[in-house]
This record gives C-alpha cells, structure tokens and sequence, in this order.
C-alpha cells in the first residue's frame, strides 16, 4: 500500500488530496459496483474527470448510454458539452459523430450558441442533456429590462423549443437534472408544469443517493419534494443527492 501511496502522490497529488484518494480507493473496493434502473442492472460510472465516483455523473452516465442503446439514433444532438470528457465511453454509442450546442464552452464540432437560438437545417431522432438544462435560469434577461418576467421559467421553455423545433416526430429527448440547483423549475416541475409540455410521452425517474457511493431509484408516484427544493443541494455529498431523469417523446 505505500508503493501505491507514493505513485499515486507523485501523479495525482496536484489534482487531489491523499486522503481524498485512500477514501475513494477504500470505497472503490468495497462497495456496490452496480445500480438498478427500471429494473436493469447498470455499472457505476468511474472516470477521473469532474467524477471520481462521488457526483452524479456516476449514474447520469450509464443511464444516458441505456438510452442510447434502447433508441439507437442515427442523427444526435447533446445539448451541453459533456460527453466529449468522457469519449472512451460514447464512442461505442455514437454511430457518428454528434452534434453539441454549448453556449459558453468552445470544443471540436461544438457550436457556441443559446439552445433556443439554435435553428439547424435538420432535425434530430435523439436529443439528450446531461445536468445541463438546471443552470439555465442562471442567464435569465436583467431584472431592469421591461421583459422582464420573473416566474418565467427558462428550464422549461428550452425543453418545449427543443421537442416542437428540434426534434423529428415521435423521437425521444433525455436529460438528466439534479434538483437543488435552480429554485425556479423546482417550484414549477413540483407544482406539475412538465405535464403542460406537448409531446406523445413523458417518463420521470427519480433517483436519490443514500451513501457516498450509492443511489437509488425511487417510486415518483408518493414521493414527497420539499417545498423549499434549493436546500436538496445543501448535503455532505459532493454534487446533487436527488436527480431526475426525463424521456420525453416528441408528438408524432
């Protein structure tokens, strides 16, 4: 174990801590490998970037490559640029290269532009989004423009533009998004504002982390969400601790 300490403290010290990494090795070799998701059996995603295990990445991942795999889409679109740090994984789920709309982040075959700004000569048979649509309220207009509107809830009024522009009939939209993070759509998917959106389907999966290291899938239907879901975030785990997935199928 010291000849693993030293190699580990003269290659990753600089990215993170000893005590950080015992823990994760510990945890690595202890712990469940595996997870349920609608009763299929899916790994654990570890990778040592922005994931290490401890974030949600660990199920968003394996989840969005089920999906990927159920579906099998020729043309694909990601909104946010994620899945280019974890290539390794995609490249055996992408029959092509995929399309990626960032609006900040600059990357090989991503175009820097708002999604509801992104009018492209075609239209796509897969559209996901990992922990991505969450942040959107965060560059809402100026609160001293007479545009204004305060209840408005840009989360939502993305996912309906990409499902009525961007996706062809009766194709699936996946995203993943931790609650906790925006107030703005918590309020609104708690009082049922998804359910407004037109589309042929919509499936919500919530999953909820018990341990470090393992999450579960748990039952929407009874399931209470506080009324105050901003504090979801507030835990002793690194990242979100409740985490919707979302499938929705554009009308036919």
């Amino acid at each position: 174990m010291k000849g693993l300490k030293a190699f580990i403290a003269n290659h990753l010290g600089a990215f993170i801590s000893m005590d950080c990494l015992e823990f994760l090795v510990h945890l690595k070799r202890a712990e469940e490998t595996t997870f349920l998701f609608n009763e299929v059996t899916l790994d654990y995603f570890f990778n040592s970037y922005n994931n290490f295990r401890l974030t949600e990445r660990t199920i968003e991942i394996p989840i969005t490559g089920c999906f990927l795999k159920k579906y099998s889409p020729e043309e694909i679109l990601e909104i946010g640029n994620v899945s280019s740090y974890y290539y390794d994984y995609f490249r055996e789920l992408f029959k092509r290269p995929i399309e990626i709309v960032d609006k900040y982040e600059k990357g090989f075959n991503v175009t820097n532009t708002d999604i509801c700004n992104y009018s492209p000569h075609k239209k796509f048979d897969l559209i996901f989004s990992i922990s991505t649509f969450e942040h959107m309220d965060e560059d809402r207009k100026n609160p001293d423009e007479p545009s204004f509107l305060p209840e408005t809830c840009c989360t939502i009024e993305n996912m309906k533009y990409v499902i009525e522009n961007l996706l062809k009939p009766g194709c699936p939209f996946i995203l993943t998004i931790p609650l906790g993070q925006n107030p703005v759509f918590d309020r609104r998917f708690t009082a049922g504002e998804l359910a407004k959106i037109p589309c042929t389907s919509m499936n919500i999966f919530l999953f909820r982390r018990i341990r470090e290291l393992q999450w579960v899938q748990v039952p929407m239907e009874g399931t209470r969400i506080p009324k105050t879901p901003e504090t979801l975030h507030d835990t002793a785990f690194r990242g979100a601790d409740s985490v919707l997935i979302i499938e929705i199928v554009a009308l036919e």
